[in-house]
C-alpha cells in the first residue's frame, strides 16, 4: 500500500477527532443550520466555500430515510449531481483543507450529510483497498481535512426582502403564477414557464459580505454542478492576482445569452461592446470568487448595492432579467470593470448549448472562446443548463 496514502488518511483522521464519536466523519459536521451570522469555523487555514442546496427532494421523489439505501427508487438529481462534484474535488486534492458552508433547509440537511458522508467513505475505499489511484506513483494523493456547515437561506433572504424583491423586478424573468404560453405556430404543447429564477436563493450574492464573520475575508461560492480537475487551492491562488481595486473573480459566460439580452441597448448604443465577445461577453457565477473584506471596506460597492441603485442599472441597460444575481454582477462588471479580476475561462468550462441554434450559428463559435471540457487545461467543467 502506498506509504503517502496512509499518511494523508491518519492526518484526515486526526484532523476530524475533534467530537467524540465511532466515525471520523460525523466530526466533519455541525449538523444543524444556523444564521450566516454563526458560522463557527472562520479560520484562515481553510478555503471557505459556500453552495446553495435546498429542496432536495423536489416535489415528486418518494423517500424512505429509513432503509439503508435512504433512497427507494432513483436518487434525485440534485444527489447525484453532488455525489459527482464531490468526487471529482476529493480524486484532485492535494490535502487543502476545506471549509463548505451550505445555504440548505433542514428537510434537505440531513440527506447532504448522509450523500457527503458516504461518498468520502466511497472515496477512502477506493484509494485505500483499490489502491484505484496509485498508478502514478510520483503523485500523493490526500485527503483534505473537512470541515461542513449549514445556514439558514430563508432567514438571510427575509432580512433583504425589499431589496430582493427589487432585484427579482429587474433581474428575474417570470410570468404572474399560471401562465401559459402558445407555440407561435399554434401546434405542439402549451408551455408552462419556468420559475426557477424566481426563488430567493438566486438574489444573495450582493449581500454575503454582510452576513459572513468578519474573520472569513474570502470566499468561493459555487455550484454543484461543476467537475474539478485540479486541487481547490490552484482556483484560489487567483485571488492573490486581484489587483487592488479588484474584489471579484468570475470567467466569462460562454454563450451569446448577453447577446440576446442586450439587443435592445445595442440598438440605442450602436458602438457599445456590451454583450459582444470578450472582455464584455458577460460572466457565469458557477464559479466566483468573493474578497469580503475589500466589500466591507468599499464606499463603492456599498452604493452599488442600495436597491435603487440597482434598479437604475437594470434601466440603463435595458436589461431584461434572467438568471438573477448573475444578471445584476454582469451590469455591474460592465458598469464597473475595475471590480472585477476575469478569472481564466478554464476555470469555468460550461457545456450548456442552448444558443447552439441556427439563428445564433454564425457568432457561437467566437463565444464558445475557451477549451472545451476535454482539454488538458481546463481546470473546471460546468455541467449546466436545462434546454
Amino acid at each position: 500500500m502506498n506509504g503517502n496514502i496512509v499518511i494523508s488518511l491518519l492526518i484526515f483522521l486526526a484532523g476530524t477527532q475533534c467530537e467524540s464519536g465511532n466515525d471520523a466523519r460525523n466530526a466533519i459536521f455541525r449538523d444543524y443550520i444556523v444564521e450566516v451570522k454563526d458560522v463557527h469555523c472562520t479560520k484562515n487555514s481553510y478555503i471557505h466555500i459556500a453552495m446553495i442546496m435546498t429542496n432536495i427532494l423536489g416535489k415528486s421523489v418518494d423517500i424512505n430515510f429509513t432503509k439503508d439505501s435512504y433512497f427507494e427508487g432513483e436518487k434525485p438529481k440534485l444527489i447525484l449531481t453532488l455525489q459527482k462534484m464531490l468526487q471529482s474535488l476529493l480524486q484532485h486534492s492535494t490535502g487543502t483543507p476545506l471549509h463548505f458552508i451550505i445555504f440548505t433547509d433542514e428537510i434537505s440537511r440531513s440527506y447532504i450529510t448522509r450523500t457527503i458522508r458516504e461518498e468520502i467513505g466511497r472515496y477512502l475505499s477506493e484509494t485505500m483497498i483499490t489502491n484505484h489511484f496509485v498508478s502514478n506513483i510520483n503523485r500523493a494523493y490526500k485527503i483534505p481535512k473537512m470541515k461542513v456547515e449549514y445556514v439558514n437561506l430563508e432567514t438571510m433572504a427575509d432580512k433583504y426582502r425589499e431589496d430582493i424583491e427589487v432585484m427579482k423586478k429587474h433581474y428575474g424573468h417570470h410570468f404572474p403564477e399560471g401562465t401559459f404560453i402558445m407555440p407561435k405556430d399554434g401546434k405542439g404543447p402549451v408551455m408552462v414557464p419556468n420559475l426557477k429564477y424566481t426563488l430567493d436563493l438566486f438574489y444573495l450574492a450582493p449581500f454575503y459580505h454582510r452576513e459572513f464573520p468578519i474573520n472569513i475575508e474570502k470566499l468561493i461560492v459555487i455550484d454543484i454542478d461543476l467537475e474539478f480537475k485540479i486541487d481547490m487551492l490552484d482556483l484560489y491562488k487567483h485571488f492573490k492576482k486581484f489587483s487592488e481595486s479588484e474584489m471579484f473573480g468570475v470567467a466569462n459566460d460562454l454563450s451569446p445569452h448577453y447577446f440576446n439580452l442586450m439587443k435592445a441597448y445595442r440598438k440605442k448604443n450602436p458602438e457599445t461592446h456590451v454583450g459582444k465577445p470578450g472582455r464584455h461577453q458577460g460572466f457565469n457565477t458557477g464559479v466566483f470568487l468573493y474578497n469580503l473584506s475589500k466589500m466591507r471596506a468599499s464606499s463603492t460597492y456599498a452604493e452599488e448595492t442600495k436597491a435603487t441603485r440597482m434598479a437604475e442599472l437594470a434601466t440603463k441597460y435595458m436589461m431584461i432579467g434572467a438568471v438573477g444575481d448573475q444578471d445584476w454582477l454582469t451590469a455591474l462588471g460592465w458598469e464597473r470593470p475595475d471590480l472585477f479580476y476575469l478569472l481564466p475561462c478554464q476555470y469555468n468550462v460550461q457545456v450548456h448549448e442552448g444558443y447552439n441554434t441556427e439563428e445564433y450559428k454564425d457568432i457561437w463559435p467566437l463565444y464558445r472562446n475557451c477549451s472545451k471540457p476535454e482539454d488538458t487545461d481546463t481546470k473546471i467543467i460546468h455541467r449546466n443548463g436545462s434546454w
